[in-house]
């Protein structure tokens, strides 16, 4: 029973030989008492074992890997199958039903694979050219059948005419027999004075008394009289090939009289697409999820993040580990997560396991396989892939950047996934998600910066290379990687001395992509003169205040508000913001937005 779904698998299979169907369970779903529903099953795909089925839903059901079934039950009897899957209340009972047509035998696919022994060798036909091969191969068993039947008949009919010729002359064969010395002899004076065959005379000698009755004798007449006939018949079924196919026609015919069905399945023409609504596997929920420097991954539900004070402070990290990202997301969507080397990894949220707000966590490496010599660098939270209008920028170390369509990093792969084409030694320093409505600016470590539009970049592959952001001196190299809009807000820039600045953002005009940029920080020059440093750490974008995090080469953590940075020239020194003992400096900078 069920429904065959796929015409086009049909044609292609009668035509080539080869192709698939899809058979789905017969099924309804049904209103019942309190505003439930259930999904009754009547009929399941050919081959499937019912009690198999209602064991895989009900581990389904058992395992939570969908929310909303309450009980599975076999209600099958005289009357015939029926499974009933039984549903909490304002479940979404379609795609519960679409998720056990995916992952249950409700739905199974058949593949065609016609082969047939032609000519002594395997060969897939297609059903024209398989019905030919069988009936020339019909064709053959039946002639040899006929040819067998045929010997059979005519070795009868040659005994029977030996019976009744002696029964003509009994009086004179039994005298023969009584005069010869033996049964060999009576056979040898049987063929000599009479002309039987040896055949003939070997039967004539086995012919029991009985039959020497006028009955017996008229039964022996009618049958030869009847294997004449069939001789007849079975010569010309070999003679004529037009009465050869008619035997195979009759057989057929009777086949189908004995043991044709009419087809229990519906066809359907076209094969439904599963899609699975994750909203019917996974229970909505709103979660914290942190990933640390070291590599600890946890989600955790706001509920134990209030319990624990709701402070980050709070959270459990291993000595000298930090929160790296911190995320408000919740468990339907999916992260995207980037790592230096140009590889991309897609994790839906509701894989992570949960934990304690002061729970570590595990390591990240057990959720996905990135390298032990590659480092993450974002993590960007995914609602809808296909959501008009959203790309991703990447831009790397060497100044390049690259805008890809957000939809293209969609995947169903564990494994990690080319984001960006890197050259030799060069790597991908930030992810940024675009909505095409702000302003790129760049800074590099020496202390350059340049803003341009961002559809001066134009949308690329998923594995491209990207084009030149800024034009870099041989020892510069990208830092920070911003989105600025308008003229509102101030560019933070902090050196590897503690050195930091606020500058406005209408202090950085709009220039062309690739071009050498502008100052953004003044280093100081000179033997008499304290250093304020020899490179820039980090930039950031700043509209209101919040807290940073300075990360110190002796292992230490500094912590100050953006607030607490003085606004500045564009191109000026900066001021200290961050008490550094001898040989310490800053090498990293981080804010948790």
């Amino acid at each position: 029973g069920g429904i065959i779904m796929g015409e086009e698998g049909i044609r292609e299979a009668y035509e080539k030989g080869r192709g698939r169907i899809y058979l789905r369970s017969k099924t309804t779903i049904e209103d019942v008492r309190g505003g439930r529903q259930q999904i009754i099953i009547t009929e399941i795909p050919y081959q499937v074992v019912k009690s198999r089925l209602v064991t895989a839903i009900e581990n389904i059901r058992l395992e939570k890997k969908v929310e909303g079934i309450s009980e599975v039950r076999d209600e099958s009897g005289r009357e015939g199958l029926r499974i009933v899957v039984e549903l909490k209340k304002e479940v979404d009972a379609e795609g519960i039903l679409a998720y056990l047509f995916k992952k249950t035998d409700l739905q199974v696919a058949y593949n065609f694979n016609m082969v047939a022994i032609v000519n002594k060798a395997p060969m897939q036909l297609g059903l024209r050219e398989l019905l030919k091969a069988y009936i020339e191969h019909q064709k053959e068993v039946v002639t040899l059948r006929t040819q067998h039947d045929l010997a059979k008949a005519e070795e009868r009919a040659h005994v029977l005419e030996g019976l009744v010729k002696a029964l003509q002359i009994l009086d004179e064969v039994i005298a023969t027999i009584k005069a010869s010395k033996s049964r060999q002899d009576a056979q040898k004076n049987l063929v000599v004075f009479f002309g039987f065959t040896d055949r003939q005379a070997d039967a004539i000698l086995t012919l029991q008394l009985y039959r020497l009755t006028n009955l017996e004798i008229t039964a022996l007449e009618n049958e030869l009289a009847e294997i004449a006939k069939k001789i007849t018949q079975l010569r010309s079924i070999l003679g004529d090939e037009k009465k050869l196919v008619s035997v195979i026609k009759k057989e057929m015919l009777d086949i189908k009289k004995d043991y044709g069905v009419d087809r229990r399945s519906i066809i359907q023409s076209e094969v439904e697409e599963l899609k699975v609504n994750l909203q019917v596997m996974v229970n909505a929920e709103d979660v914290l999820v942190t990933i640390s420097h070291e590599g600890y991954i946890k989600r955790t539900s706001m509920l134990s993040f209030t319990r624990s004070g709701g402070e980050i402070e709070t959270t459990g990290l291993k000595e000298k580990d930090f929160i790296r990202f911190l995320l408000e997301v919740n468990t339907l969507e999916s992260l995207l997560i980037f790592s230096q080397k140009g590889q991309y990894y897609l994790l839906p949220v509701h894989q992570i396991a949960e934990y304690k707000w002061k729970d570590i966590g595990t390591a990240i490496v057990n959720l996905i396989p990135i390298a032990k010599d590659d480092r993450i660098i974002k993590v960007i939270p995914v609602k809808d892939f296909n959501e008009a209008g959203k790309s991703l920028v990447f831009v790397t170390r060497k100044g390049q950047v690259k805008r890809t369509e957000l939809k293209e990093y969609m995947t169903n792969r564990s494994t990690g996934i080319t984001a960006c084409k890197l050259q030799q030694d060069d790597e991908v320093i930030d992810v940024m998600l675009s909505e095409n409505t702000k302003d790129i600016l760049l800074v590099t470590k020496l202390g350059m910066a340049i803003r341009f539009k961002e559809d001066e970049v134009s949308v690329m592959g998923r594995s491209a290379g990207g084009v030149k952001g800024i034009q870099l001196r041989d020892d510069d190299e990208i830092t920070s990687a911003l989105w600025v809009f308008g003229d509102e807000g101030e560019i933070l820039v902090v050196s590897d001395l503690g050195y930091a600045k606020r500058s406005l953002l209408l202090d950085y005009p709009l220039q062309g992509r690739g071009g050498k940029g502008v100052v953004t920080f003044e280093f100081k020059e000179g033997k008499r003169v304290k250093p304020n440093g020899s490179k820039m750490v980090k930039a950031f974008y700043v509209k209101q205040d919040y807290r940073l995090t300075a990360f110190l080469s002796n292992g230490e953590q500094s912590t100050f508000s953006t607030e607490s940075v003085k606004i500045e020239e564009r191109k000026s020194i900066g001021k200290s913001v961050i008490a550094l003992g001898k040989d310490v400096g800053i090498v990293d900078i981080i804010h948790h937005s």
